[in-house]
């Protein structure tokens, strides 16, 4: 906890920045940005409002753009499927299991 890592922005949602460090990827939620920290719809961005004596600035984070953020905690969990647990399947929940088995390992991060 609170381990400062680097890596580049991959992905940003209205939910988080996923942050691509080469070997894993870690996961900003929108609840754990900085301070000032917004998501704009029509840009598909992230963005920082950072307030200066009288003047106000707005710097937008891009994707591949490396950032520093320090990790909040970390789930190295992913879901198992058991033989048991197939039976009842249907190809729609199996194609879910399989989104899920690609999911990356999740370090919930803050601070970036």
């Amino acid at each position: 906890k609170d381990e400062v890592l680097k890596g580049k922005i991959k992905k940003q949602t209205e939910e988080g920045i996923v942050v691509d460090m080469g070997f894993i990827e870690a996961f900003i939620p929108a609840a754990l940005t900085t301070e000032g920290s917004f998501f704009d719809d029509e840009k598909e961005a992230w963005f920082w409002k950072y307030e200066d004596l009288d003047k106000c600035y707005y710097l937008e984070y891009q994707t591949d753009e490396e950032i520093k953020f320090s990790v909040h905690s970390t789930d190295f969990s992913k879901p198992k499927i058991t033989s048991a647990d197939t039976t009842e399947i249907t190809e729609y929940d199996q194609n879910k299991v399989a989104e899920k088995e690609d999911e990356p390992t999740e370090i919930v991060t803050t601070k970036f």
